[in-house]
């Protein structure tokens, strides 16, 4: 008898507090009208939004909905983060968020390879443009500093060091293209120029210092074709164009040395002035002479 009276007195309390809360029972929908229904399955499969795009694409925010695109893909068997579908013509930018000289300051992009260890190489970062097939031709690799009113950009490209104890000091190559049928591709360093009084941008070629001191080397290229020369190495300085001002200077300086200095050594000078032109030099019986 006590156990009913309690079960009656529990069920008017419930009944009591759905009536004063306000509160309405509400059952599974797929057509949601207000924001206390609860959705079925249905409405759940219908509304996930799913994978945008194709296999491949890169999952991102596309005005509040989920998106993909063929310009930005991974492809996780080799490791390959691609840009650009290849089918439309213009060009993939990777780009820092810019300043606005008030609260945001230009943001920087670095590419740092992963390191080695205990006698392991390190990563290596590769730079290449495309190839062309027949009629066509290879693309840039553009690196370009930023230039404003203040002082140009700088490039700088440093080997890696050795190590304290053992192992040999980076290198640094600049190799053009070969060619089979045209003109060999060229190297060319040049130093950026300046519009107003300030001073022109110059290029250091520094060998590294060591057990034995780093070496630099020009090479032009070869021609193994009939009728078709050697190429050729061009150290050219700068003009001056305004008033009272001189043209640059071509130095050369020669290392020092506890025994002897170092030894600049030209080897192949003709032995005969014909054929050369005014400036070319020549070896006049072992003396140095400059065709006037």
């Amino acid at each position: 008898m006590i156990q009913e009276e309690f079960k009656n007195d529990v069920i008017t309390v419930i009944k009591d507090w759905f009536t004063n809360s306000g509160f309405k029972a509400r059952k599974l929908t797929d057509t949601p009208t207000d924001a206390l229904q609860v959705v079925n399955k249905r409405y759940c499969d219908a509304n996930s939004g799913g994978v945008a795009g194709n296999d491949k694409d890169i999952q991102f925010n596309d005005g509040g909905v989920m998106g993909g695109d063929d310009n930005l893909q991974w492809d996780k068997n080799n490791g390959s983060l691609i840009l650009g579908d290849g089918l439309t013509l213009g060009s993939v930018d990777i780009k820092g968020t810019d300043g606005d000289n008030v609260s945001k300051t230009p943001v920087s992009l670095s590419f740092l390879a992963g390191e080695g260890a205990d006698y392991q190489a390190g990563g290596s970062i590769d730079f290449t443009t495309g190839s062309s097939a027949t009629g066509g031709w290879g693309s840039f690799l553009n690196l370009d500093p930023g230039h404003e009113n203040g002082d140009g950009g700088q490039i700088e490209i440093t080997a890696g060091d050795g190590g304290s104890t053992s192992g040999d000091g980076g290198g640094i190559t600049l190799t053009a293209g070969v060619t089979y049928g045209g003109v060999g591709g060229n190297v060319v360093v040049d130093a950026g120029n300046s519009d107003n009084a300030s001073t022109a941008g110059k290029i250091d070629f520094n060998a590294g210092n060591g057990g034995e001191g780093g070496r630099i080397q020009i090479l032009a290229g070869g021609s193994n074709a009939d009728s078709t020369d050697g190429g050729v190495i061009q150290i050219q300085s700068g003009q001056a164009n305004g008033a009272t001002a001189n043209g640059g200077n071509v130095n050369i300086y020669l290392g020092t040395g506890t025994t002897n200095r170092g030894r600049l050594n030209i080897t192949g000078l003709p032995t005969s002035s014909a054929g050369l032109s005014s400036g070319d030099i020549w070896l006049n019986s072992n003396v140095l002479t400059i065709v006037p």
